[in-house]
């Protein structure tokens, strides 16, 4: 029996033995799947990280909202209070009692507007009535108010949950000083 060696080409070279092939080819799968496994797990990693921080961020912001929406109401609502009201007067300033007057149908009646117990009170009666607190309705939470006048401006003071002062001033233009 003749056998026939057949040469190859310069510059190939033997890919191995097909035992050979089949015995790297798994070992290459098992790493390219280690590999893509590894690059889902980071980037699974990377959006929790991503959500997380997204979240306190959001809350932060909720929170912030919520507290400058109630500096901006006290605000509002006192400058409005003091702007439509007949008469300003500062009772206490130590407290800070705004007690404005106002005439209706002929009958003079006051709102008191004042700071108890961690939020903004008003009390609304008939001017010949003594001013009393306990009958206050609340306004709105919060962490402070105070008033004082200097003349025909009214200074106003809210502090917030968390401390921080916030004030406006204001033109009382009722002619008393």
């Amino acid at each position: 029996m003749n056998t026939y060696r057949v040469s190859r080409p310069a510059g190939l070279t033997s890919c191995g033995s097909d035992q050979e092939k089949t015995m790297r080819t798994p070992r290459a799968g098992r790493f390219t799947g280690l590999i893509i496994f590894a690059l889902i797990g980071l980037l699974l990693a990377v959006c929790l990280l991503v959500l997380t921080a997204g979240s306190r961020v959001w809350n932060d912001l909720g929170a912030r909202t919520n507290q400058n929406y109630t500096v901006r109401t006290v605000l509002s609502y006192v400058a409005n209070k003091v702007h439509a009201a007949d008469s300003v007067e500062v009772l206490d300033d130590n407290n800070g009692v705004l007690a404005l007057g106002a005439d209706y149908g002929g009958k003079k009646y006051n709102t008191y507007i004042y700071y108890q117990d961690g939020a903004l009170l008003e009390y609304f009666g008939r001017a010949e009535l003594s001013f009393r607190p306990e009958l206050g309705q609340t306004v709105t939470e919060c962490g402070g108010f105070s008033a004082r006048r200097e003349g025909s401006m009214i200074y106003v003071t809210v502090t917030d949950a968390e401390g921080q002062t916030f004030g406006m001033h204001l033109m009382a233009e009722d002619g008393l000083s």
